[in-house]
């Protein structure tokens, strides 16, 4: 089911019918941004109706009249999964050039058969930039008129590409290497993309022009939008697992993106040759361009700290992202150790909570990436100001009485269990990428960013959800306390009180407090402070800075999520029981809804969200100084060097 799943989630935008695409002229879908002009043909035609995936996806569904509400409707896991595939797989046989007789992934030519075809451009060194080269001169063939069709008209393609293959990531990883995963994109792509930009430098530094004064803004436009797009497709590629079908999904995702031909490009081309100022290395392509971006970030990722391969902890059989110890003579880190908190203990640490699969199968898991906290390098801060930025930035001992916070936590969930619009807060803002991340997407394709803007915006949010999640957890670990579902299993006793009784009932019951769970999944780590509040306010303020005022202008009135009556994934069919629409006008607002959240779920006790917010309020404006400063061509952002090399 989960490939099933994570294949409908990560498919490329494609056409769903003949009848979307008649009278589609060429001439319109090179206007631009689809945002212009009659847009219900197009965006029927490129977004088709309803993908699932079990995530928040964006159908635009008021976008087509430019100044609707921008929505996110809310598609789970459920019925119609082979439906909706089957029907955009018949959607392209409509597409002009297609043929049946040819490798059904494989039916755009967009290189020919010899390799690159020569600089749009037609100028080696026009002012010192790099000519490119890959996509045909002149008119178009029927070929790449379909690609243009299938892939040119989706908005900013590489972020929705990346939102929409973030399905497979979120199913597939627990919430940090999610985020981890999130910032390698994110700086791979707009590193790609710096040099089409006349100032900007990419992440690395590199100040490499590519030759686009003789190009029309739509052929710029459709270079940035395939180098984004492979950039996306190849680092999720290399970054899902592979036992679990994830490398699968997001292959397939390519290949109904039409970029079959250019991905196998890509994956072909050696990074030795990257330095383009160099002829034989010339004309650069989309996907030489975005292979040597996505070496780079990925390379960059491998020394983080994060252990994502399992080479600190082990030499053989490694387990990725698994805690180590590590000393090199000057820096050391023990692996995190837990007294846990038994039943005849007075001990209130963070225990493993039991989880089960629905068949039969029942586990305990460790804490998540317990190491991040102390061994990740900062995204934001320099190496040298990391300890003491770090010092500065704790929160206190909260000193928590558990009979009070226990009331608290059976009180906020008697509360969401008879309110469908608290219970949707609760759902739909778990996932950050599936939430914050769309939401992101969303305004910037609702206010006509370029494709350069929104990999700028995906970076500056992408680095600021990264450190935010660094921050957190360093705290989580030092504090170490108890989860709430351990909190009523030691302290419940005989008691019995009306409260959340699970996906399935509706509205509260009296239930044994030993048997109250929270309303949804309970991530494995630990309680205090809440990671999604320090993530949440973060965010909220990188897009604050990134567009200039906490007021959502555009879309007016406001970012919606929409999420259908019975269209709950914890529990379909029955939550929510009308639909719900949660409104926002304020980036503020939505920060608040997403914290406040983790209470009216029962996941986090009284004091773990303000105090979180106010660790985190700094690094959504520091990293949006940062991504400016790049795009203006100065230094000041980029990369470090971390300690923590790879075991050989």
């Amino acid at each position: 089911m989960l490939s099933k799943a994570a294949l409908v989630a990560a498919v490329a935008l494609v056409p769903s019918s003949e009848a979307a695409l008649e009278g589609l002229k060429f001439e319109d879908i090179l206007k631009g941004n689809p945002f212009d002009g009659d847009l219900k043909g197009l965006r029927e035609a490129t977004f088709g109706s309803e993908f699932s995936g079990g995530v928040l996806f964006p159908s635009l569904k008021k976008a087509q009249e430019g100044t609707g509400k921008t929505e996110l409707d809310y598609v789970g896991i459920g019925e119609g999964l082979l439906e909706a595939l089957q029907r955009m797989t018949e959607g392209f046989k409509q597409i002009p050039g297609y043929s049946e007789s040819q490798d059904k992934l494989d039916y755009v030519d967009l290189v020919g058969k010899k390799g690159p075809l020569p600089s749009v451009s037609g100028v080696l060194g026009e002012s010192g930039c790099v000519p490119l080269g890959g996509l045909k001169d002149g008119s178009l063939s029927a070929d790449n008129e379909a690609y243009l069709r299938t892939v040119y008209t989706a908005l900013p393609f590489g972020p929705i590409v990346a939102t929409a293959s973030a399905g497979v990531i979120a199913a597939l990883y627990e919430t940090p290497p999610q985020i981890r995963i999130q910032g390698i994109n994110s700086i791979a792509g707009y590193t790609a993309l710096a040099g089409f930009d006349e100032t900007a430098i990419g992440w690395f530094g590199e100040t490499t022009r590519y030759c686009t004064k003789g190009l029309t803004k739509e052929e710029k436009a459709l270079y940035e939008k395939i180098t984004g797009a492979l950039v996306t497709h190849y680092v999720y590629f290399a970054q899902a697992p592979k036992k679990s079908g994830g490398q699968e999904a997001i292959r397939a995702s390519v290949a109904y993106g039409g970029l079959k031909k250019a991905y196998r490009l890509m994956e072909e081309y050696d990074p030795a040759s990257c330095d383009f100022s160099k002829k034989e290395n010339q004309p650069a392509t989309p996907w030489s361009i975005a292979k040597c971006a996505c070496v780079k970030s990925l390379s960059y990722f491998e020394t983080d700290g994060w252990n994502s391969d399992g080479s600190l902890s082990r030499e053989v059989n490694r387990k990725p992202f698994e805690d180590f110890d590590f000393f090199d003579g000057t820096n050391q880190y023990n692996k995190y150790e837990n007294q846990l908190c038994t039943p005849n203990s007075d001990v209130m640490t963070w225990t493993p909570l039991r989880e089960d699969s629905g068949v039969g199968f029942f586990q305990r898991s460790l804490h998540v990436t317990p190491q991040i906290g102390l061994t990740s390098r900062l995204l934001t801060v320099p190496s040298e100001n990391k300890c003491s930025y770090l010092e500065n930035e704790t929160v206190p001992d909260p000193q928590y009485d558990y009979d009070f916070e226990l009331d608290f936590v059976l009180e906020e969930t008697r509360k969401t269990a008879n309110d469908n619009k608290r219970f949707v807060e609760v759902e739909a803002f778990d996932s950050k990428l599936s939430s914050l991340v769309a939401q992101a997407v969303l305004w910037g394709v609702a206010n006509k960013l370029s494709e350069f803007e929104h990999w700028k915006l995906a970076l500056t949010f992408s680095i600021t959800m990264h450190d935010a999640t660094v921050l957190a957890w360093r705290e989580k670990v030092y504090w170490n306390l108890i989860r709430p579902t351990t909190v009523a299993e030691r302290l419940g006793g005989t008691e019995r009180k009306s409260t959340w009784a699970g996906g399935d009932v509706l509205g509260e019951r009296e239930i044994k407090v030993v048997e109250w769970e929270p309303v949804i999944r309970t991530m494995p780590h630990a309680e205090y402070p809440s990671g999604s509040a320090c993530m949440c306010k973060a965010w909220a303020e990188a897009l604050t800075a990134f567009s200039g005022s906490d007021e959502v202008n555009k879309p007016s009135p406001a970012l919606d999520i929409v999420v259908k009556k019975g269209q709950s994934k914890i529990a379909p069919h029955v939550r929510p029981t009308e639909d719900v629409r949660l409104t926002f006008s304020r980036w503020s607002q939505i920060a608040e809804t997403c914290s406040v959240s983790r209470t009216a779920g029962g996941m986090h006790f009284s004091k773990a969200l303000d105090v979180s917010a106010d660790m985190c309020e700094d690094v959504g404006g520091r990293a949006f100084g940062i991504v400016q400063d790049l795009a203006a061509g100065e230094r000041g952002g980029g990369p470090e060097e971390g300690n923590l090399k790879l075991v050989d």
